[in-house]
């Protein structure tokens, strides 16, 4: 996997992947609120890469969510367990 394509926010290089042709670079993916403009992340359950993980942060605290679905500059995305561990953030 050498190849890259353009970021589908930005459009920076990011590494291609057939499976997530929406995806977004890390720095775009870092930007995710949830519907009321609250931060979130995400991350794998396990130091191993698996599982996934939602979180929101709840002012001082972070809450998990039961999904991946987030918003980044106005554009609904969604993050989930992409399939070699790590975490995928894609357009919706």
């Amino acid at each position: 996997m050498s190849d890259t394509v353009p970021c589908a926010l930005c459009g920076a290089p990011i590494p291609y992947w057939e499976r997530y042709p929406r995806s977004l670079c890390v720095q775009c993916g870092s930007r995710a609120v949830d519907g009321e403009g609250r931060p979130m992340r995400f991350h794998n359950e396990t130091l191993l890469g698996s599982g996934f993980i939602a979180e929101v942060q709840d002012g001082d605290e972070w809450r998990r969510v039961g999904d991946g679905v987030c918003w980044i500059d106005g554009h609904r995305c969604e993050a989930r367990e992409h399939r070699f561990g790590g975490i995928v953030v894609q357009l919706s």
